[in-house]
């Protein structure tokens, strides 16, 4: 392949200076053993976490041209001939950055030499203000992939979040109140979006430390520093002060996911049957089902029933006031969520309702 980016740069990820794409060995069994092991070890852990072989997906890799998706692109096209799967890469241009346009053209002249089709998309998020721009540019991500993942079958979108990110992650739940198992972070497999995370229990040392071992550079997206966003500051400030007092706190994020994921998968069969399936619908629970239920799993129950109800945080606050109400007998009495919803509470049972249902 054309191209060296061995060549020592003032500053290896600077955006505003694409780096050129890489010239690197053509298959797996070329790479010095650090770097093959690194490969498989993805390749294992995919496997592993989605219980099946990857013969036979497509898998998109998500591609910014940093150091995590510019590592997990380039083992996944090691990988490709030895596994037996189909490999696109994805990049959306949020346009909020003026470096973007030709961080996307990098991204593209990246995946040709390696010989990957980049499947691009361009937005204007920076014309829509910068009020909550960090969720509009998120939810635009996900739902480019989604649309992609839609039209091919037995369809994979691989993210390069670390354990770095995963830390971060738990963090911010923490800071916002998020519950258990959801304060474990995000997962490394959402079957519903077919979305995988193959790198999510390797800190970013070693993804940096594999980059360097190849001699390849990355862009370094500027607003990463820019302390106006909630994420930044957790990593700018708050993790690095954590790592200080607990050096293992990346290890021990690893398995507080591992032990969230367990009991998420638990809780859920548990409450399969729990949400409604049409979402104006009033749900009513009666006192027989709940008296044969830990408080651990009502409170659960209570939380999915009003999650499938429609859009509005469920406030830990008001499920434990419902909770004591019905198992004090009073009613009928109404607790007032976010969103508009409602519990009722009585002797016979709690309902729920929905936006803009009268009880």
């Amino acid at each position: 392949m054309s191209g060296d980016l061995r060549k020592p740069q003032p500053d290896p990820g600077a955006s505003r200076a694409c780096p050129q794409p890489p010239s690197l060995p053509e298959k797996l069994q070329d790479l010095a053993p650090a770097q093959a092991r690194f490969c498989l070890g993805i390749l294992r852990g995919m496997e592993k976490t989605l219980e099946r072989p990857l013969k036979g997906s497509t898998i998109f890799a998500a591609f910014s041209g940093g150091a995590d998706s510019t590592s997990l692109l380039l083992a996944l096209r090691w990988l490709r001939p030895k596994a037996g799967f189909a490999l696109h890469a994805l990049h959306l241009d949020h346009g909020l950055r003026p470096s973007s346009a030709a961080e996307a053209e990098y991204c593209r002249k990246f995946c040709s030499e390696l010989g990957l089709e980049c499947l691009t998309q361009s937005l204007n998020l920076k014309n829509e203000g910068t009020s909550g721009v960090e969720e509009r540019a998120r939810k635009a991500r996900y739902a480019f992939f989604a649309e992609k993942a839609a039209q091919t079958p037995n369809a994979l979108i691989a993210l390069g979040h670390n354990c770095n990110d995963l830390a971060e992650d738990i963090l911010m739940r923490l800071i916002r109140g998020t519950g258990w198992p959801g304060l474990s972070g995000m997962r490394a497999y959402d079957r519903r979006r077919a979305l995988i995370r193959p790198m999510l229990g390797t800190p970013r040392t070693r993804i940096e430390g594999f980059l360097a071992g190849l001699g390849v550079t990355w862009l370094r997206d500027e607003s990463n520093l820019n302390r106006t966003f909630f994420r930044n500051r957790v990593r700018l400030d708050i993790l690095p002060l954590i790592l200080r007092e607990n050096p293992s706190f990346l290890e021990a994020a690893a398995g507080l996911r591992l032990l969230g994921g367990a009991d998420e998968e638990y809780f859920a069969a548990l409450l399969a049957d729990a949400a409604p399936q049409d979402p104006k619908q009033t749900v009513f629970v009666s006192g027989q089902r709940l008296a044969g239920l830990h408080k651990a799993l009502r409170l659960r129950l209570y939380k999915k029933i009003l999650d499938a109800l429609g859009p509005g945080q469920t406030r830990l606050a008001t499920l434990l006031e419902a909770d004591a109400a019905w198992l004090a007998g009073k009613g009928p009495a109404e607790h007032l969520l976010p969103g508009g919803k409602k519990i009722r509470t009585e002797k016979r049972g709690l309902s729920f309702f929905a936006a803009g249902e009268i009880p």
